[in-house]
């Protein structure tokens, strides 16, 4: 009898730690932006920015966890002025966070700049832009 006990205690231990809690849901952002630097030296790749949701929905201790310091201060920068809603009937102080960033060159060049961005929530941001012009001598 002791042996189904401590098996109904796992199995429901289990199920409660697979249960999804709920979390913010963003609703306002800036547009996330390429840097020039970048762009011009062919700079691409992920960061993943660390971040806490106050219960007003503003954003708070932005930080880098992992990238290129060329691209994580954009996405720093963009991740501060994110605002979010916080889930109905869900009393918590702060949501600790994290978003990852891509930022991707397209094959396309051009001279002025193509900016597409897409939004997964807040948990992936894409940013892609159209390639510089090389010059060739």
């Amino acid at each position: 009898m002791r042996h189904l006990f401590v098996v109904f205690l796992a199995l429901i231990s289990t199920c409660a730690t697979a249960q999804k809690l709920p979390e913010p849901v963003l609703r306002s952002a800036s547009v996330p932006f390429y840097p020039p630097e970048a762009r011009v030296t062919n700079v691409q790749g992920n960061v993943i920015v660390g971040f806490e949701v106050q219960s007003d929905g503003t954003v708070k201790n932005v930080h880098r966890v992992a990238g290129l310091p060329v691209l994580a201060d954009a996405a720093v920068e963009n991740v501060r002025s994110w605002r979010f809603e916080k889930p109905d009937d869900f009393y918590q102080a702060k949501w600790d966070c994290r978003a990852e960033f891509s930022y991707v060159l397209s094959k396309t060049e051009t001279e002025y700049q193509k900016l597409g961005v897409t939004f997964d929530n807040y948990h992936k941001v894409e940013v892609t832009v159209s390639a510089p012009i090389t010059l060739v001598q």
